[in-house]
Protein backbone atom coordinates (compact mmCIF):
# COMPACT_ATOMS: atom_id res chain seq x y z
CA UNK A 1 0.00 0.00 0.00
CA UNK A 2 2.83 2.41 0.75
CA UNK A 3 4.86 1.31 -2.09
CA UNK A 4 1.60 2.35 -4.16
CA UNK A 5 0.68 5.23 -2.47
CA UNK A 6 4.66 6.42 -3.05
CA UNK A 7 4.00 5.62 -6.63
CA UNK A 8 1.36 7.87 -6.63
CA UNK A 9 2.79 10.90 -5.32
CA UNK A 10 6.07 10.57 -7.40
CA UNK A 11 3.33 10.33 -10.44
CA UNK A 12 1.52 13.83 -9.19
CA UNK A 13 4.93 15.18 -8.84
CA UNK A 14 6.00 14.62 -12.15
CA UNK A 15 3.05 16.27 -13.76
CA UNK A 16 2.84 18.95 -11.68
CA UNK A 17 6.57 19.47 -12.80
CA UNK A 18 5.58 19.19 -16.41
CA UNK A 19 2.46 21.55 -16.19
CA UNK A 20 5.29 24.09 -14.85
CA UNK A 21 7.84 23.12 -17.81
CA UNK A 22 5.02 23.29 -20.20
CA UNK A 23 3.77 26.92 -18.94
CA UNK A 24 7.43 28.17 -19.12
CA UNK A 25 8.07 26.95 -22.37
CA UNK A 26 4.79 28.92 -23.07
CA UNK A 27 5.69 32.02 -22.16
CA UNK A 28 9.13 32.02 -23.18
CA UNK A 29 7.69 31.37 -26.81
CA UNK A 30 5.42 34.09 -26.44
CA UNK A 31 7.93 36.66 -25.14
CA UNK A 32 10.11 35.79 -28.56
CA UNK A 33 7.39 35.41 -31.04
CA UNK A 34 6.17 39.17 -29.68
CA UNK A 35 9.99 40.58 -29.94
CA UNK A 36 10.40 39.52 -33.60
CA UNK A 37 6.73 41.01 -34.15
CA UNK A 38 7.92 44.10 -32.97
CA UNK A 39 11.12 43.88 -34.55
CA UNK A 40 9.53 42.91 -37.89
CA UNK A 41 11.63 43.01 -41.32
CA UNK A 42 12.51 47.02 -40.52
CA UNK A 43 15.72 45.57 -38.94
CA UNK A 44 17.56 47.68 -35.83
CA UNK A 45 19.09 50.90 -35.58
CA UNK A 46 22.31 51.01 -34.60
CA UNK A 47 24.47 52.89 -31.42
CA UNK A 48 25.91 55.19 -34.02
CA UNK A 49 23.09 56.01 -35.87
CA UNK A 50 20.95 56.03 -32.82
CA UNK A 51 23.32 58.70 -31.20
CA UNK A 52 23.14 60.82 -34.26
CA UNK A 53 19.77 61.13 -33.94
CA UNK A 54 19.62 61.79 -30.63
CA UNK A 55 22.03 64.52 -31.16
CA UNK A 56 20.46 65.91 -34.02
CA UNK A 57 16.98 66.33 -31.35
CA UNK A 58 18.59 67.51 -28.31
CA UNK A 59 20.26 70.34 -30.22
CA UNK A 60 18.23 71.19 -32.80
CA UNK A 61 14.35 72.81 -32.54
CA UNK A 62 13.52 69.65 -34.62
CA UNK A 63 10.64 67.33 -33.68
CA UNK A 64 11.03 64.82 -36.52
CA UNK A 65 14.64 63.66 -37.58
CA UNK A 66 15.86 60.97 -40.80
CA UNK A 67 19.23 59.16 -40.25
CA UNK A 68 20.19 60.38 -43.42
CA UNK A 69 18.78 62.93 -46.29
CA UNK A 70 20.36 61.42 -48.80
CA UNK A 71 20.60 57.39 -49.38
CA UNK A 72 22.12 55.17 -52.27
CA UNK A 73 21.37 52.00 -52.74
CA UNK A 74 21.97 49.26 -55.42
CA UNK A 75 19.38 47.58 -57.79
CA UNK A 76 17.43 44.61 -55.19
CA UNK A 77 19.62 45.47 -52.08
CA UNK A 78 18.79 47.50 -48.74
CA UNK A 79 19.17 50.06 -46.81
CA UNK A 80 19.02 50.31 -43.15
CA UNK A 81 18.08 54.03 -41.99
CA UNK A 82 16.03 54.93 -39.02
CA UNK A 83 14.29 58.39 -37.61
CA UNK A 84 13.68 60.08 -34.42
CA UNK A 85 10.92 61.83 -32.56
CA UNK A 86 11.37 64.00 -29.47
CA UNK A 87 8.39 64.75 -27.48
CA UNK A 88 7.56 68.63 -27.22
CA UNK A 89 4.40 68.51 -25.47
CA UNK A 90 3.64 69.30 -21.97
CA UNK A 91 2.65 66.07 -21.22
CA UNK A 92 3.26 62.32 -22.80
CA UNK A 93 1.94 61.69 -25.88
CA UNK A 94 0.53 59.21 -28.84
CA UNK A 95 2.77 59.41 -31.83
CA UNK A 96 2.49 57.12 -35.00
CA UNK A 97 4.67 57.43 -38.51
CA UNK A 98 3.66 57.24 -41.58
CA UNK A 99 5.90 57.72 -44.98
CA UNK A 100 4.66 58.53 -48.04
CA UNK A 101 5.75 59.69 -51.29
CA UNK A 102 6.48 63.55 -52.58
CA UNK A 103 5.55 63.34 -56.22
CA UNK A 104 2.54 60.61 -57.78
CA UNK A 105 3.89 57.40 -57.78
CA UNK A 106 4.45 55.57 -61.53
CA UNK A 107 5.68 52.11 -63.34
CA UNK A 108 9.19 53.76 -63.24
CA UNK A 109 8.77 55.24 -59.30
CA UNK A 110 11.80 53.33 -57.91
CA UNK A 111 9.82 53.38 -54.33
CA UNK A 112 6.11 52.94 -53.66
CA UNK A 113 6.05 53.99 -49.83
CA UNK A 114 2.25 52.73 -49.84
CA UNK A 115 2.75 49.03 -50.63
CA UNK A 116 4.65 46.35 -48.75
CA UNK A 117 6.10 43.90 -51.07
CA UNK A 118 8.00 44.62 -54.23
CA UNK A 119 5.63 45.16 -56.85
CA UNK A 120 6.82 44.97 -60.65
CA UNK A 121 9.86 46.62 -60.44
CA UNK A 122 9.33 49.20 -57.49
CA UNK A 123 10.97 49.06 -54.36
CA UNK A 124 9.08 49.70 -50.72
CA UNK A 125 9.33 50.73 -47.29
CA UNK A 126 9.36 48.41 -44.04
CA UNK A 127 8.72 50.15 -41.15
CA UNK A 128 6.61 50.10 -37.38
CA UNK A 129 3.30 51.42 -38.06
CA UNK A 130 1.76 51.18 -34.76
CA UNK A 131 0.98 53.96 -32.32
CA UNK A 132 4.19 54.97 -29.99
CA UNK A 133 3.51 56.57 -26.82
CA UNK A 134 6.58 58.90 -25.88
CA UNK A 135 6.84 60.23 -22.51
CA UNK A 136 7.35 64.07 -21.13
CA UNK A 137 10.27 65.47 -22.67
CA UNK A 138 11.54 61.68 -23.81
CA UNK A 139 12.29 60.74 -27.21
CA UNK A 140 12.75 57.74 -29.60
CA UNK A 141 14.55 56.21 -32.54
CA UNK A 142 12.96 53.86 -34.57
CA UNK A 143 14.58 51.65 -37.55
CA UNK A 144 12.95 51.91 -41.01
CA UNK A 145 14.58 49.37 -43.96
CA UNK A 146 14.36 50.54 -47.44
CA UNK A 147 13.51 47.68 -50.03
CA UNK A 148 14.83 48.34 -53.86
CA UNK A 149 14.28 46.26 -57.01
CA UNK A 150 15.33 46.52 -60.35
CA UNK A 151 13.70 50.15 -61.26
CA UNK A 152 16.73 53.07 -60.84
CA UNK A 153 16.79 56.70 -60.23
CA UNK A 154 15.45 58.96 -57.64
CA UNK A 155 12.22 59.30 -55.37
CA UNK A 156 11.79 62.31 -52.56
CA UNK A 157 10.22 60.92 -49.62
CA UNK A 158 8.52 61.99 -46.57
CA UNK A 159 7.85 60.98 -43.40
CA UNK A 160 5.49 62.81 -41.54
CA UNK A 161 4.98 61.63 -38.11
CA UNK A 162 1.36 62.96 -36.12
CA UNK A 163 0.24 63.05 -32.38
CA UNK A 164 -3.14 62.26 -31.02
CA UNK A 165 -4.61 65.12 -29.66
CA UNK A 166 -6.75 63.98 -26.50
CA UNK A 167 -7.68 65.81 -23.42
CA UNK A 168 -7.28 62.66 -20.72
CA UNK A 169 -4.91 59.33 -20.60
CA UNK A 170 -6.89 57.02 -22.85
CA UNK A 171 -4.68 55.45 -25.68
CA UNK A 172 -5.95 56.00 -29.32
CA UNK A 173 -7.73 53.22 -31.40
CA UNK A 174 -5.75 50.57 -33.02
CA UNK A 175 -4.38 52.00 -36.46
CA UNK A 176 -3.96 49.71 -39.61
CA UNK A 177 -2.46 50.34 -43.07
CA UNK A 178 -0.09 53.35 -44.37
CA UNK A 179 -2.71 56.39 -45.00
CA UNK A 180 -2.84 59.09 -42.46
CA UNK A 181 -4.77 58.18 -39.22
CA UNK A 182 -8.29 58.95 -38.92
CA UNK A 183 -10.18 60.81 -37.35
CA UNK A 184 -8.32 63.81 -38.45
CA UNK A 185 -8.89 67.07 -36.09
CA UNK A 186 -10.50 70.11 -37.76
CA UNK A 187 -11.93 73.23 -36.07
CA UNK A 188 -14.62 71.21 -34.63
CA UNK A 189 -13.18 68.06 -34.30
CA UNK A 190 -10.46 69.28 -31.30
CA UNK A 191 -9.86 66.04 -28.95
CA UNK A 192 -9.59 62.10 -30.04
CA UNK A 193 -8.29 62.90 -32.95
CA UNK A 194 -5.23 62.85 -35.07
CA UNK A 195 -2.65 66.26 -36.39
CA UNK A 196 0.77 66.61 -38.15
CA UNK A 197 3.10 67.03 -35.48
CA UNK A 198 6.36 67.10 -37.77
CA UNK A 199 8.12 66.04 -40.89
CA UNK A 200 11.09 65.09 -42.38
CA UNK A 201 12.19 64.63 -46.20
CA UNK A 202 14.91 62.90 -47.68
CA UNK A 203 16.55 61.08 -51.45
CA UNK A 204 16.71 57.73 -52.25
CA UNK A 205 18.85 57.11 -55.42
CA UNK A 206 18.72 53.34 -56.66
CA UNK A 207 21.82 52.84 -59.14
CA UNK A 208 22.54 49.70 -61.45
CA UNK A 209 24.11 47.13 -59.43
Amino acid sequence: MKSNRGALELSINAIVILVIAIVILGLAIVFIRKQFQQMGDFGTVGDKVKAQLMDDLTRSDKRVSISSRNVNIEQQKTSQEGFGITNKNNKPTYFVARFSNVEAVAATSVIDSAITVVTPNKGYLSYDTTVQKVGLGDSIVSPFKIFADTNTGDVMLKLTVYEYKTTGTAAPATLTGRVAPTPACTATLLTSCWVEYGSDSFFVSVGAS
